[in-house]
């Protein structure tokens, strides 16, 4: 308000429906002609947390594929990325090498899996110490945190992702 300074929201989160256009990062990133590597940290067929479990709509004991990753663009952490996804319908995806094959375009691809809609949710936070690490940036420094699930056209959710940006790379 001019004369009266600069005021801050209480809302932290910002959410996007992706009912439009449902596009991974790294599928715009290609469509940019931003050229990409992706590590693979860990990729395992594990039993998720409670949050998981119940964002799937699994139960406890119910698998899920566990995939962690940190995308590099130009040499330089980008984001470090968690996906989990309802093994029933992926049996065998721990074994695809995801530094070479994105995991929509597995799921879509070798598991017909009819991706259909998704949402997101934004939130500003700071790097913890394991995050700094990741994304090699101070513990304390800026990144964006996204939240996204991912449904099939039958409107049960299939995956679930927990990403952090460098708040310092976002328009890159």
């Amino acid at each position: 308000i001019h004369g009266r300074g600069t005021f801050v929201t209480p809302r932290k989160t910002i959410d996007q429906s992706l009912t439009e256009s449902l596009i991974a990062f790294s599928e715009d990133l290609l469509l940019q002609g931003i050229q990409f590597e992706t590590h693979v940290l860990q990729q395992a067929v594990v039993q998720p947390e409670t949050r998981i479990a119940s964002l799937l709509g699994l139960a406890p004991t119910e698998d899920v594929f566990f995939l962690e990753r940190v995308r590099r663009v130009a040499e330089s952490p980008l984001s470090y990325l968690k996906n989990y996804v309802t093994h029933k319908h992926s049996r065998g995806i721990e074994r695809v090498d995801f530094a070479h094959h994105r995991l929509f375009e597995t799921l879509e691809g070798i598991y017909n899996l009819p991706l259909a809609w998704g949402h997101r949710t934004f939130q500003a936070q700071v790097a913890d110490e394991a995050l700094s690490q990741f994304l090699a940036i101070d513990v304390g420094a800026p990144v964006l945190y996204m939240n996204q699930i991912t449904y099939l056209r039958d409107d049960k959710p299939i995956e679930v992702s927990d990403v952090w940006f460098r708040g310092d790379r976002l328009g890159l």
